[in-house]
């Protein structure tokens, strides 16, 4: 409201020009005092910073294939066993377990609990993701022969392969998880003997999380 009309309004209420100098002297001084009080002043709120996530499989042992080129990480504290195999087509056998074995004989690895590695050459493999693909489709053409299976092709990447769930045919209960890895013109499969091994299938993630053609 314009000064002149508050004065002119006070005026006609009857009150003297001094008094209504002093009220107004009252509201402007008032009016100073409060803007002269000092502001409460707002910190800003630290801003938490997530951790970083931590890999499991930092300080993890390596065991690299370098005849076929691909490597993967295996706990620390695990021992790697290098099976001699002369059947089945494979070139190279390897165990790595929690367990250790005074005998290397092939039958006394093949059921020691841990990660079994096999590695075979295929004659008709020219385009791996191709082969992948081929070997996911038998599998579900004949899913009416193995109840429960559970077939997928692999999410890792620029590897082509498949995963397999619930044990493969004709393969003991205490089988867990299996990958199938091509990179023609060999196949590399990869399996987890879960007999006391705790927390095995989320182990067997991270041990594959770590695998890589070198």
């Amino acid at each position: 409201i314009p000064l002149n009309s508050i004065l002119k309004q006070m005026s006609q209420k009857g009150l003297s020009p001094i008094l209504i100098v002093l009220i107004l002297a009252a509201l402007v001084g008032g009016y100073l005092v409060y803007q002269n009080q000092p502001k409460p002043i707002t910190s800003p709120q630290p801003t938490t910073q997530p951790l970083p996530t931590q890999d499991p499989t930092a300080n993890w042992k390596t065991y690299t294939d370098i005849d076929n080129g691909f490597l993967v990480k295996y706990p620390k504290t695990w021992n790697k066993f290098n099976k001699k195999s002369s059947t089945g087509g494979y070139v190279n056998k390897v165990v790595l377990s929690h367990q250790s074995s005074q005998s290397l004989d092939e039958k006394v690895l093949d059921n020691l609990p841990g990660i079994h590695i096999g590695v075979l050459k295929i004659g008709d493999c020219s385009d791996s993701a191709e082969y992948a693909q081929k070997e996911i489709d038998v599998y579900l053409r004949n899913k009416d022969l193995y109840p429960g299976l559970k077939i997928r092709p692999l999410d890792l990447n620029k590897i082509y392969g498949y995963r397999i769930d619930n044990g493969s045919p004709g393969v003991e209960a205490q089988r867990g998880p299996e990958v199938y890895i091509f990179n023609c013109p060999i196949e590399i499969q990869i399996s987890i003997d879960s007999r006391i091994i705790e927390n095995d299938e989320k182990l067997f993630d991270q041990i594959l999380s770590t695998f890589r053609f070198d």
